[in-house]
């Protein structure tokens, strides 16, 4: 796991040469969650919109994330 809480999990997958980041918030407030996937960019495999993940990114509340890592 990348991160870890009763509410909050984030794992990573790789596959070959292709990593994967599923993020999930099972909480009603928003939630910062500070973790290091080695790289800044990375594709939202739902909606194909590149994002910024440097440092760690802010999950909406009851929210689910699966990014691909550039």
């Amino acid at each position: 796991q990348v991160v870890l809480t009763n509410r909050q999990c984030i794992f990573a997958r790789d596959c070959g040469d292709e990593k994967v980041l599923v993020a999930v918030n099972a909480d009603s407030q928003p939630f910062y969650a500070d973790f290091n996937a080695g790289t800044d960019k990375a594709t939202d495999l739902i909606s194909g919109q590149e994002c910024c993940i440097a440092g760690g990114f802010e999950l909406p509340p009851y929210s689910a994330y699966y990014w691909r890592v550039n």
